[in-house]
Parts: C-alpha cells; sequence; structure tokens
C-alpha cells in the first residue's frame, strides 16, 4: 500500500437522536419570502472502544430571519464510524487535539458529508426545507476552518 492509500471502511452511520431537535412551530410560520441558512459542524466523537476505530459528528443547524431575530428551524446531526487498518500509525489522539494522516480527514469528511446530506433528505421530506437541500461544501475550506479554530 503506498502512504496516501488507506484500508479505511465505513463501521456505522446513525442519526444522534438527542441532539436533534425541529422546530415545527418555527417551520409553520416561515415565509417562502424569508431565505433560509445553514451552518454545518463537525467534531470528533469518542470510538466505539476498537482500537482500529475514528469516529465523527457532523450536524447541520437550518436558520431563518423573522421579524429582527435569526429563528433556529432544525438542528440535526448524524455519527459515521470509520474502520481504518492500522490506525495507530495513522492518528495521534491527546487530551486537545486529533492528528491524522495527511488525506485522511478528507476522505472521512467527504464521505461524512455525502451521508449528511442523503440523510438529512430523508429527515426534511415532506416540509419546506426539502426545498433547501445542503449546499455544495468545499472540504478544503471546511478542513481550513477546522484548523483555524484548532490554532
Amino acid at each position: 500500500m503506498k502512504p496516501e492509500e488507506f484500508d479505511i471502511s465505513i463501521r456505522s452511520i446513525s442519526e444522534l437522536q438527542q441532539l436533534n431537535v425541529i422546530h415545527r412551530w418555527e417551520m409553520m410560520r416561515h415565509t417562502d419570502t424569508s431565505p433560509v441558512e445553514s451552518a454545518v459542524t463537525v467534531a470528533f466523537d469518542e470510538p466505539d472502544g476498537s482500537d482500529d476505530t475514528v469516529a465523527l459528528r457532523l450536524g447541520v443547524r437550518y436558520t431563518a430571519m423573522r421579524g429582527d431575530v435569526m429563528r433556529p428551524l432544525l438542528t440535526y446531526f448524524i455519527r459515521v464510524e470509520f474502520a481504518i487498518s492500522g490506525v495507530t500509525h495513522r492518528a495521534l489522539v491527546t487530551d486537545s487535539a486529533v492528528y491524522l494522516a495527511t488525506g485522511l480527514l478528507s476522505v472521512m469528511l467527504n464521505v461524512s458529508i455525502g451521508a449528511l446530506r442523503g440523510m438529512l433528505a430523508i429527515r426534511t421530506s415532506g416540509t419546506f426545507l426539502s426545498r433547501h437541500p445542503l449546499p455544495m461544501l468545499s472540504v478544503a475550506d471546511l478542513l481550513a476552518s477546522l484548523t483555524a479554530s484548532a490554532q
């Protein structure tokens, strides 16, 4: 295997129901003239205890302006767990940071954002938010913002 190649697979993808909130009242009061905004968050999550596992928690928050106040419409989180062969040689986990081999996080983010997009489409089916799919995201920009927030 070349240094830039990884033996990686998805172990599980799940909704984090305890973090998910549908603001039904705000969704009912939303007008089509008010633009809908979305923001994505990414964090590492506790692995399941297996030595070869890395888990990501991705969330999206939809908001819209009503009156002079930004109102929440939907908060939705998923957890994606990856099995990575030889992760101990490709990752360093400390109390305050996670360091991964170059390229590994971008692969994980690409897959996770795709999963988030699909699960979000299913969750918002039948609501006006189905007309506001998760926008295309630049993984490079997302990585840059993660790096900036870590410093």
